[in-house]
């Protein structure tokens, strides 16, 4: 009890920053940042009923006070399974800010239940404009099992034309396909929606595209048309219809390759044949070679790898080169890459998180690389980065010690040994 007491003054204390004008913005960071491992349930019903009683106190153009608590609630371990917060959740969402609408629905996602499930399918179909679309929205997770998935579809599919909630609801359809929790004769009576959906996304898409260069494909709105055209490409392989078949066989026109792969995938995985030559095409992507080579493996068609994706010396060019399009790096490819070192070990250099990895020799890839096109980086010049380590009893793999990473060291600031020496010390 007493114990009980002493975090809720150091709640109290936290509200008052918070709502304070100028320590409000610094308190939400230390809200967001701090160490939630060891808060439980009365944790996380207080900063419920603290978000309710808030009602805009505190708030600013940057900061939403309510929406910064219920950020804390959703990464909070002791909520997983618990159901009878949903009903506080629920309640409380008449007084939110948009902003804080799409936090709630982060903590139902934690929450992960049938019931958190029900009702974050219930809120999105009653008020998607309601909810902010600039804050993260998850999809719920598959891991809620058959029960959830009874109670997110088909009601999920009330916002499929939804400019923002539309294409989150299909995601989280395809994540329940493909774990085969969910059947696709839900989506039948949607057919022309999806359909419809895919034309339009397509149509921007091939307005975007270009015959040369690569920089196009990481250019915005290109990107969040691409995205969408994407996951849409996904879900009619895990769909059946012949109007489904002949969208992805129109679709063949496509310049990018991460499309031409979620096409070739999708019209795989409906038993149509796939030329050779369009996966050699595809491989030739650096960045999407890697996840070539793993949906061939999913679909067990290693009859169809092509030869690059063979080649783990090419693997490991992929996966540095799709390491650099995350938008915290260069968020695009290099224009040129180039081996420069490689080494083999007796085992892995670290096991990130936890994850057993295969034993052996682990080898790693030092490669320079660089943009020519107009970018920022292009006067950094060549660049060093390390890809691997990758199980060498695996090869070709995309399985690896998680090491794949780079400094952005030009390659004439240190001698070869230097570069090796700060990766592999």
């Amino acid at each position: 009890m007493f114990e009980r007491f002493l975090r809720n003054r150091r709640w109290k204390k936290i509200l008052r920053m918070l709502f304070h004008e100028k320590q409000g913005t610094g308190a939400g960071w230390g809200l967001m940042f701090m160490d939630k491992s060891d808060l439980d349930l009365g944790d996380a019903e207080f900063l419920i009923r603290a978000a309710g009683e808030a009602k805009g106190r505190g708030d600013t153009k940057e900061r939403d006070v309510a929406g910064s608590l219920l950020c804390a609630v959703r990464d909070i371990p002791a909520i997983r399974g618990e159901s009878g917060l949903v009903a506080q959740l629920v309640a409380l969402n008449q007084v939110l800010t948009p902003k804080a609408k799409s936090a709630a629905l982060q903590v139902l996602c934690s929450i992960g239940t049938p019931e958190a499930a029900a009702s974050f399918a219930d809120l999105v179909a009653a008020d998607p404009d309601g909810i902010s679309s600039e804050n993260y929205v998850p999809t719920f997770p598959a891991s809620t099992g058959p029960a959830g998935a009874r109670r997110l579809f088909p009601r999920l599919f009330d916002v499929i034309d939804h400019e923002f909630f539309g294409p989150l609801a299909l995601l989280n359809f395809l994540e329940f396909r493909q774990k085969g929790i969910v059947g696709a004769e839900i989506a039948t009576p949607y057919e022309s929606t999806i359909l419809a959906r895919l034309a339009s996304s397509l149509s921007q898409v091939r307005a975007g595209q270009s015959s040369t260069g690569l920089g196009w494909k990481y250019n915005s709105p290109y990107t969040k048309h691409s995205s969408r055209a994407g996951m849409l490409l996904d879900l009619l392989g895990w769909l059946s219809g012949k109007r489904f078949m002949k969208a992805l066989l129109e679709a063949g026109d496509l310049l990018d390759p991460k499309l031409r792969l979620f096409r070739g995938i999708s019209l795989a995985r409906m038993g149509e044949t796939v030329d050779r030559d369009e996966w050699d095409w595809i491989a030739r992507s650096r960045p999407v070679r890697p996840q070539l080579l793993e949906s061939l493996g999913e679909i067990m068609r290693p009859d169809l790898i092509p030869e690059l994706c063979l080649d783990q010396e090419k693997i490991a060019e992929g996966v540095l080169a799709n390491w650099l399009t995350h938008g915290n790096e260069w968020d695009r490819e290099p224009d040129e890459i180039e081996r420069i070192y490689v080494e083999t070990r007796p085992g892995p250099y670290a096991h990130p998180g936890g994850q057993t990895l295969p034993d052996g020799p682990y080898t790693y890839w030092f490669f320079k690389f660089r943009v020519t096109e107009e970018h920022w980086a292009r006067e950094r010049g060549w660049n060093v980065g390390m890809a691997g380590g990758f199980p060498k009893n695996r090869f070709p793999t995309v399985i690896s010690d998680g090491r794949t990473f780079s400094k952005f060291h030009r390659v004439e600031e240190k001698s070869l040994k230097e570069h090796v020496t700060e990766y592999l010390a």
